[in-house]
């Protein structure tokens, strides 16, 4: 509802769509908004971006593997994945984003209510991202390492 109702203010010329189960994939939309529970209606699996907040955080590591596995086949190629979870959870096991993820952006966002509590921008690429990728989680765990020295809850 939060992404319907941010996308219907800032862009009032679109239309802006929601997928329930009273709804059709086949209305015409410049937006589409796909909760997970209604994927199987769609024919195409081909999408620009995909978005989980808070929930992978509460999840067993193979159904976040699942997830990230799950976006990397269908976002596009060029499209971006939108991430924020606490790594300090219930889930405090592997993050195994795809190699092929550029990370463009981690940061922790006034909103967090646990000190590694990234938002995270993503683009899936064709092209192995480790090098890039393991600098930007350096420059995260450095601002972490502040943090903490500064004694900001954890």
């Amino acid at each position: 509802m939060y992404s319907y109702q941010y996308l219907k203010h800032r862009f009032p010329e679109k239309k802006v769509r929601i997928l329930t189960s009273e709804s059709s994939p086949d209305e015409d939309f410049d937006f589409l908004i796909v909760p997970a529970w209604q994927l199987d209606k769609l024919s195409f699996r081909d999408f620009d971006i995909g978005i989980n907040i808070e929930s992978l955080q509460e999840m067993n590591q193979e159904l976040v593997d699942y997830y990230l596995n799950y976006f990397d086949d269908v976002v596009k190629d060029d499209g971006l994945i939108y991430l924020v979870n606490s790594r300090e959870y219930r889930f405090k096991g592997t993050w195994n984003i795809p190699g092929n993820w550029q990370c463009l952006l981690r940061h922790r966002t006034p909103r967090s209510w646990t000190t590694n509590h990234p938002a995270e921008i993503f683009r899936k690429t064709k092209f192995n991202q480790s090098p890039q990728n393991i600098l930007r989680t350096a420059f995260f765990n450095q601002e972490l390492g502040y943090l903490r020295r500064v004694g900001l809850r954890s």
